[in-house]
């Protein structure tokens, strides 16, 4: 009984060091990100929002300046001195401006917009600001909701979108030396992400390689019909263009949030895709911005993500001052260490509102950058599992094992204790096991032979005798009792190691 107490109360020991560890390693209380205030850059009079209408907006950082396209027409904001200029009416732009995409093509320094299902194709001259249809194309309607990045080579990409009842994770790219869109070529034996309304991308020129965020995607790969169930998932992906591979680097568990999507705002008919998040090729971190959920959703988060190491980092809180209420739509980064974010004043029970840029320094934003501590994923649970039944099944043996000693001691004591009624030893063996019972101490074999038989004076014959009844009594009693170890055993005398002493085996007596 003292063997089991003593080995429970060290089994309950390991347990509670594991799970003192294990608190320690996956549930440290989680740090709540920080909170940053952006500045505000574009104080000069600027364009006006109409509500439920369209905003386009993207970057030029080689000459610092923000391109904004509205109803009103096309508008830039001028980093450097702040101001903003009305470029454009841009009235022979195409029907349903909505059903297009917007972005600043910085390699071939161009603004181009591309039909919302990929296919047609345009330029936005920036000296007379017509706009020309340069594809040989068509509105392919095979991509919508796909994501878009422009390559260093100037190459227009578009990664996934659907079309014609289906999901997909191809990647398109627009070949201007034909006019007509190709299919990235991809190794055979490259893994794939699922087929997918993708959340953002972000392209790398200097490591050439793109990065896919998550995205909504069919249950087991089913088209689209009314029973197909729609999954999100915050899955990492890179695509390499020089291996031409993709790679997954890991799955994000964010329960708690949701991808903010300006889109789903009612003062928005339309915001441009390829300006949903911002990366910074100074530091490879790509800032996502995210709702809470439960919260209001004039509330902005702003999740740093390391490309490289694929490591989240906790909710920023972006605060853009108590006197208004801004509403973020494009996320910008300058190439300058500054994060730029496009939006408007949201002023309730108006039509109108004013477009604001703001401005938040990325030192400002490393500093406050806590990496996440995750919570344990599926294989985190199963191994605490495992390690918790290995521990219930070595308490579980021990205790066991315990028992079963405990109560083969407890018969082989009662068999030692009634000798006299095995009819199958003989005298002779009977008074040896009685004469070893009563000793304290093993016994020489002189005393043996001395006890059994005095008058036998020939030593060879007496160790025969004395050998020949020792062998006879543990196979009896390994015989008729199913005894595992021996009665009677003998050891080395620590007096005269050539000698041997015997007695009755403890672990029976």
């Amino acid at each position: 009984m003292n063997l089991f107490r003593t080995t429970c109360t060290y089994s309950l020991l390991t347990v509670f060091i594991a799970v003192f560890l294990w608190i320690g390693i996956f549930y440290t209380p989680v740090v709540s990100g920080q909170e940053l205030q952006p500045t505000l850059i574009s104080d000069s009079e600027g364009p006006i929002h109409q509500h439920n209408s369209f905003l386009y907006a993207d970057i030029d950082t080689l000459r610092q300046q923000v391109y904004l396209f509205i109803e009103s027409g096309l508008w830039r904001f001028n980093l450097e001195n702040k101001q903003w200029q009305f470029l454009d009416s841009l009235k022979n732009r195409p029907d349903d401006i909505e059903h297009y995409e917007f972005g600043f093509n910085t390699p071939k320094q161009k603004l181009q917009l591309w039909s919302h299902g990929v296919g047609e194709m345009y330029d936005i001259s920036l000296s007379d600001y017509s706009i020309e249809r340069i594809d040989n194309s068509h509105n392919h309607r095979n991509q919508f909701g796909h994501a878009p990045f422009f390559h260093k080579n100037g190459s227009l990409f578009a990664f996934g979108g659907y079309g014609y009842w289906n999901w997909k994770n191809i990647i398109t790219f627009y070949n201007e030396k034909i006019r007509e869109w190709n299919i990235q070529p991809i190794q055979p034996s490259s893994d794939l992400p699922a087929p997918r309304k993708p959340l953002a991308v972000a392209y790398s020129p200097n490591d050439d390689k793109f990065f896919l965020l998550g995205g909504n995607h069919p249950e087991k790969g089913r088209q689209d019909d009314q029973y197909t169930k729609i999954n999100l998932k915050y899955d990492y992906w890179t695509f390499d263009f020089k291996k031409q591979r993709w790679k997954q680097i890991t799955n994000y568990n964010w329960p708690n949030l949701n991808f903010y999507e300006s889109q789903q705002l009612i003062q928005f008919s339309k915001t441009n895709q390829i300006s949903n998040t911002a990366f910074s090729t100074d530091s490879h971190y790509w800032y996502l911005p995210f709702w809470r959920k439960n919260q209001s959703k004039d509330v902005i988060y702003l999740k740093p993500l390391n490309v490289e190491t694929g490591q989240a980092a906790e909710p920023i809180l972006l605060n853009f001052g108590l006197s208004r209420e801004f509403l973020p739509v494009n996320f910008l980064y300058n190439n300058s260490r500054k994060l730029l974010f496009v939006g408007l004043d949201y002023l309730s029970h108006t039509s109108t509102y004013p477009i604001r840029i703001y401005a938040l320094d990325e030192n400002r934003v490393s500093n406050a950058i806590i990496p996440q501590n995750n919570a344990p994923n599926t294989w985190t649970w199963i191994i605490i599992a495992i390690t918790l039944l290995f521990i219930i099944l070595v308490i579980g043996y021990i205790y066991i094992r315990n028992q079963s000693h405990s109560t083969i001691k407890t018969e082989k004591k009662s068999v030692l204790e009634s000798l006299d009624r095995y009819e199958w030893l003989n005298e002779s063996e009977q008074k040896l096991i009685h004469f070893l019972q009563r000793s304290d101490a093993f016994k020489q074999t002189h005393e043996i032979e001395e006890f059994l038989w005095p008058d036998v004076n020939n030593y060879d014959y007496r160790r025969r005798m004395r050998n020949d009844i020792i062998k006879s009594i543990n196979n009896k009693m390994q015989q008729h009792l199913d005894l595992d170890e021996q009665l009677i055993i003998n050891k080395t005398d620590p007096n005269d190691r050539r000698k041997k002493l015997y007695g009755i085996n403890p672990d029976i007596n």
